[in-house]
This record gives structure tokens, C-alpha cells and sequence, in this order.
């Protein structure tokens, strides 16, 4: 396979993205294994949490290489749809995190605690996602 020249073009690379989509392969592996032996619905709440998790890695890690390959751009259209992503989304993160950070101030049992905690910390890394997004969409629209 011909990948376009980039700086993560190197062989060093790939070989650690190879180790890396397969460490997301066997936790899926793992927990498809797991989930039918577990009957107490937290527990398979949270193994089919990670599995899921490490399906998104794995489909995330695929995109890093197949951009390698130069198969994937952006065209206007696309940047058009992303500011409207952006726009329409961050405000419906940022209410997300806050209602998450008040919430957490009244939880009283570990469990739910942790729950939460794990929520408001992912619900913090949509926002985090989205103000990324943002600098990619401003870079990508620059003049080259």
C-alpha cells in the first residue's frame, strides 16, 4: 500500500499504531468474552462501556491511518457541516458539563459517585473535542 509523504509516515509509527489497534481488539475480544458470564447490571454496564470505548479507539486509529493514505480530505461543504456542529453542539456540551458538575455535588453513594464522575469526565472531553474542532476547522480554512 503507498501511503502520501507525512511526517507520520514513519515505520516507527505504524508499527506502534498496529500494537495500539490491537490492544483495542483484544479488550473488545475480552469483554465479548466476559459479558455473558456477569449478571449484576453495573458491572455489565461498565464492561460494555470499555468494549464500546475501545471500539470507538480502534475506528479512531483506523481514520489516523486511512488519512495517512490521503483517501480522506475536507471539502467546503464538509467545513460547513462542522461549523454547524460546532456551533449547535458546544452550547448543548457546555449545559451538559455544568448540570454534570452540580449533580456530582449532591451524589451521596460510591457508586452512582463513580458513575458520575466517569459521565462529567467524558461529557468535559466533548468540550474539549469540540474546541479542537474548532482550531481544525480554522486551520483547514486557512489559505495554503
Amino acid at each position: 500500500m503507498t501511503r502520501r509523504y507525512s511526517a507520520e509516515t514513519n515505520e516507527e509509527f505504524l508499527k506502534l499504531l498496529g500494537k495500539w489497534i490491537a490492544i483495542e481488539k483484544a479488550t473488545i475480544k475480552m469483554t465479548d468474552n466476559l459479558l455473558p458470564k456477569v449478571d449484576n447490571p453495573i458491572l455489565t454496564c461498565l464492561i460494555d462501556t470499555i468494549k464500546r470505548d475501545s471500539e470507538k479507539h480502534q475506528q479512531i486509529l483506523n481514520m489516523v491511518l486511512e488519512g495517512m493514505e490521503g483517501t480522506i480530505t475536507l471539502t467546503h461543504d464538509d467545513m460547513a457541516i462542522l461549523g454547524e456542529f460546532i456551533e449547535k453542539h458546544t452550547q448543548i456540551e457546555q449545559d451538559a458539563v455544568n448540570i454534570a458538575g452540580q449533580t456530582l455535588k449532591k451524589v451521596r453513594t460510591p457508586i452512582a459517585k463513580f458513575l458520575l464522575e466517569y459521565l462529567y469526565e467524558d461529557e468535559k472531553k466533548h468540550d474539549f473535542i469540540m474546541d479542537n474542532l474548532s482550531k481544525l476547522k480554522g486551520t483547514a480554512m486557512l489559505p495554503s
